[in-house]
This record gives C-alpha cells, structure tokens and sequence, in this order.
C-alpha cells in the first residue's frame, strides 16, 4: 500500500508554518537573551560603584593611618590636595555607573493588550505581527543597551583612573614627607 501523494501547496503550507514556527522561536529567544544582558550589565554597573566606593574608603583609611602623625600644616595641605583628585574620579565613576545603572523602559512584546485586541486573527497572521514588533522591539532595546555599554565603559575607565590616583597619592603621602622633613 503506498500513500497518496501529498499535494505541492500543503507542503509549501507545512514549510512555511515551520519557518515561521522556528523565526518566531528564535525571536523570543533574542528578546529574552537581550534583557539577560540587560541584567548583567546592571551588576557590572554596580560592581564599578562597589569597587570606587571601596577605594575611596581604602584611601581615606590608609592616609588617616600614614598621616596620623604629621599635623603640619604643609602635610596636611598635601593630604587635601591629594585627595582632591581622587574625589574628582570618583565622582566620575558614580555618576557614569548611575547613569548605566538607571532603570530603562525596554520594550516588551506582546502585550496582553494587544492580545487582547487581535483574537480574530488567525495563527499565522498573529505570529507575523508579533514577529514585526518583536524585531521592532529589539532593535530598540538594543540601541538602549548599546547606551548603557558605553556608559559603563566609561565608569570603568574612571575608576581605573581612580585607582592609578589613588596609587599616586598613597606613593606621594609615604615618599614626599621624607624629603620635606
């Protein structure tokens, strides 16, 4: 027994159901691969803050405990203008890290509104829209991820800058009072 042939536009029918099955699949996969991202750069953004505040603290400990001593006045005007610097790269750091950390209104899809509005659409019909939006929708989302990339791009920038700084400062607070006493 041998089994009819299957006609050339139910195969045709079957193809294009899948490849529209697999596009809307792989979509949904990009969207939520995008918001993972999204996530992982919000704990970088906070890890740049946690490690400039840990600097500055470091800092503070550290001259507090090197300087302790010296209450000359030209020591602790080194001691201020020191710190100066770092303060400044510091507020660097924040305020990128800030920015990269802001809450962002992603766009998502679909919304159970829309839904809600296009039940008389057939299957198909329906994937389509939502693949049109959830394209639109990534492309958007990614030009706000691009964003924040590079606003915690710059924040750790900052707080490498910060830590050369702080470096500088720490060498120039135990080496320079040597040559002033």
């Amino acid at each position: 027994m041998t089994q009819p042939p299957v006609p050339s536009e139910k195969i045709a029918e079957t193809s294009e159901k899948s490849c529209q099955d697999l596009a809307f699949t792989l979509l949904q996969d990009c969207i939520t691969t995008q918001l993972s991202q999204v996530d992982t750069l919000d704990a970088k953004a906070n890890a740049a803050q946690v490690a400039a505040s840990t600097l500055v603290g470091a800092a503070l400990v550290l001259q507090a405990v090197l300087l302790a001593g010296n209450i000359a006045l030209a020591h602790r005007l080194i001691q201020v203008a020191a710190l100066l610097p770092l303060l400044v790269a510091y507020a660097f750091v924040m305020y990128y890290a800030s920015k990269g950390y802001g809450i962002s209104d992603y766009t998502r899809v679909p919304t159970p509104a829309t839904l809600l509005q296009n039940l008389e659409m057939t299957e198909g019909e329906m994937k389509r829209a939502l693949m049109n939006a959830m394209g639109e929708a990534f492309n958007i989302n990614e030009q706000k991820i691009q964003e924040k990339v590079h606003t915690i791009a710059r924040a750790n920038q900052a707080l490498k800058i910060e830590t050369g700084i702080l470096i500088a400062v720490l060498l120039v607070q135990t080496i320079l009072p040597y040559f002033l006493g």
